[in-house]
């Protein structure tokens, strides 16, 4: 027995070679929830990323910098503008550093690919003493929708070695100025803007990284997209271009560019990148990194005999399962919440899913596991893994 135990914390730890497809399909147990980002530390030296074809792209060694934590806001949202969006991305736009507003970015999952359609604008009033000196002068960004011309493509479905896919769109955001040294009274103002963003998977394999509680975790089948993205924006007052006085108050300059070049490593059925590298040009060059982050959320379990586990204070019934159901009994009533991922004997992940403990007892929905055997559910939380236990399938 315990040699079919180690055999099995191989095959769990270990991922097929077969090339990676990435469809709709892997997105069926996905929720839009808060995703957590960890900042590698930049006084280490990064991680080369070297593009490949089966490759292996081991960060267990990385070190991250504790004090940049990155919390991505995603909730879900449906819209009567926005008819295939059904959650929202929470952002902010940066107009110099004292200046900056909200938005949500509405998006969905669709048969073409992860996508975003456009972006919803609350009214927001700002201030503009500390800028301009008078004390009535304000920015009011209007309460809006703003809808891209085109859908912008995060991931194109089917997403697999070689393939390449383009966005190209435009919007328009609505605003008024008061500036009294300018003559400015509730002035409408526009900012329209123009992205294109050239997306190519160069690479696939599996990489591992370290969770948030610092231990190494298993390989997880990645996809490599090279990402090319450019920005340009232009200023409008009351129908004219801003002018330049006006833009250099802002810090602002008319059609003005911004670039981004970064490697995102995909998994199957999570919306945020495992790894995102964002460099200075388009060398992708380790000597012109600006920043690496890696996602804590959802990580599979390290290689080895004690990650193959039963935590005596979770059990799961009824075992074997018959109808797709089952129930865990939970004794510590401080988990009241968990992730879970549901992994074959080849190590594939196969179902993911959010549960929800009631005075001890969660319920997994196992309906996507259509082939009998024996499966492993990982649990886990955001202080990192809960419990791994076995449930036999017929």
């Amino acid at each position: 027995m315990r040699f079919k135990l180690s055999l099995l914390a191989l095959m769990i730890g270990v991922s097929a070679s077969a090339q990676i497809t990435i469809n709709q399909s892997n997105y069926s147990a996905w929720t839009p929830r808060t995703d957590t980002a960890f900042r590698l530390d930049s006084t280490v030296p990064y991680p080369v990323l070297t593009p490949g074809t089966n490759a292996q792209w081991d960060l267990s060694t990385a070190t991250y910098n504790t004090s940049y934590i990155w919390l991505y806001y995603r909730r879900p949202a449906s819209s009567a503008i926005f008819t295939s969006a059904t959650y929202a991305d929470s952002l902010f736009y940066t107009i110099n550093s004292n200046l900056k507003y909200a938005s949500n970015l509405m998006g969905g999952i669709t048969a073409n690919g992860v996508q975003y359609f456009g972006e919803q604008v609350g009214r927001q009033a700002i201030p503009l003493v500390s800028l301009t000196g008078g004390m009535n002068d304000s920015l009011v960004f209007l309460g809006q929708n703003s809808t891209y011309s085109n859908a912008f493509n995060k991931l194109k479905f089917p997403a697999t070695m070689g393939s390449n896919w383009s966005s190209n769109y435009n919007f328009t955001t609505n605003f008024t100025m008061s500036i009294a040294a300018y003559g400015m009274n509730n002035t409408p103002c526009q900012r329209k803007t123009f992205v294109t963003e050239k997306d190519t998977v160069v690479g696939w394999g599996k990489m591992r990284v370290l969770n948030r509680v610092g231990a190494t975790t298993g390989y997880t089948n990645v996809l490599m997209v090279k990402t090319i993205w450019q920005q340009s924006d232009s200023f409008f007052v009351g129908g004219a271009p801003a002018s330049t006085a006006l833009l250099t108050a802002f810090g602002l300059t008319q059609g003005q560019i911004n670039n981004q070049y970064q490697y995102n490593f995909f998994r199957a059925g999570e919306v945020l990148p495992l790894m995102s590298a964002d460099y200075k040009d388009n060398t992708f060059s380790n000597t012109k990194v600006k920043n690496m982050s890696i996602h804590e959320d959802r990580l599979l379990l390290g290689t080895g005999i004690n990650d193959i586990h039963a935590d005596k204070s979770i059990v799961a019934y009824p075992n074997p399962i018959t109808n797709g159901v089952v129930n865990l009994s939970i004794k510590d009533r401080s988990i009241n919440s968990f992730d879970y991922a549901i992994i074959n004997m080849n190590g594939q992940v196969v179902s993911r899913g959010h549960a929800v403990s009631n005075n001890g007892v969660a319920q997994l929905n196992c309906e996507a596991l259509r082939v009998s055997g024996i499966y492993y559910v990982q649990l886990y939380n955001n202080n990192g893994q809960i419990a791994t236990l076995p449930i036999d399938v017929k």
